[in-house]
């Protein structure tokens, strides 16, 4: 007996989540290429998989990104809390760039690292490096990081002390760490080391403070603004769009929650 139309249809939905898994970012075109299907086809699978949130397209680079687990060999696997939290967050962020013009990075944890997971360099109107989606950077070097250290319960924050102790700056001792901590609660942000940038270019020119997004549960990850260093120091930036960087990081928490309560 032939397949029917609708497992025609379950197989290539199905061909195209572990494309989009094993190849971490694609475009519509790239799918139709890969999969050897007709755009149209492709379209139309793209729109029920993005419907039932098995998948997403990403604000910073307008690829789309696979929310779910596979039973394959990828080189990144999406925290399951992290694609809703992408999913709230966007709205947010563009919204963000509307008022300050500067744009903002989204991070969640990965292991001892942080990865860089949504970002909306894309939708400001000011020139500036882009960055790679996806890339990990380092807990105790990365604006993100620090500002996760500093957040998270403290039996997460001796674990991750212990865990980044042979990878971090060798002026931070374990007690360095604890006063950069708390450094950051009474600021109110983190900013990153000096002359760190999380990818292979010596200088991107950038300067980052970043702030917890938290609801009462959890410390669901950190969000960044991000702006060229010779416009202004971090302290002069802090005092100009901090307290709208913190209602961003609010109101995505409260949008994740109410995205839970529904799902």
């Amino acid at each position: 007996m032939p397949d029917s139309p609708t497992n025609r249809s379950l197989e290539r939905g199905i061909q195209l989540l572990k494309l989009i898994d094993r190849l971490g970012g694609v475009t519509l075109s790239q799918l139709a290429r890969e999969a050897d299907l007709p755009k149209s086809t492709v379209r139309r699978l793209l729109m029920t998989l993005l419907d039932q949130r098995l998948i997403r397209k990403s604000l910073a680079d307008g690829l789309f990104r696979s929310n779910i687990f596979l039973p394959v060999e990828t080189e990144y696997e999406l925290p399951p809390h992290a694609w809703r939290l992408c999913e709230v967050a966007g709205p947010v962020m563009l919204e963000l760039v509307e008022k300050v013009r500067w744009p903002s990075d989204l991070f969640v944890r990965e292991g001892s690292g942080m990865r860089y997971i949504e970002s909306s360099r894309t939708s400001t109107p000011i020139s500036l490096y882009r960055g790679r989606l996806n890339i990990r950077v380092r807990m105790l070097y990365s604006a993100a990081g620090r500002t996760y250290l500093a957040y998270c319960p403290e039996a997460e924050r001796q674990q991750l002390i212990e865990e980044t102790r042979g990878e971090r700056p060798a002026e931070l001792t374990d007690e360095g760490v604890e006063r950069l901590g708390q450094r950051i609660r009474q600021q109110g942000y983190g900013t990153r080391q000096p002359g760190y940038t999380g990818t292979v270019l010596p200088d991107d020119g950038l300067s980052v403070i970043a702030v917890p997004v938290l609801n009462e549960q959890q410390l669901l990850g950190c969000i960044t603004l991000l702006w060229v260093r010779d416009y202004m120091s971090e302290e002069q930036f802090a005092e100009r769009h901090l307290a709208e960087l913190q209602a961003a990081a609010r109101e995505i928490a409260k949008r994740y929650v109410q995205l839970d309560v529904k799902s």
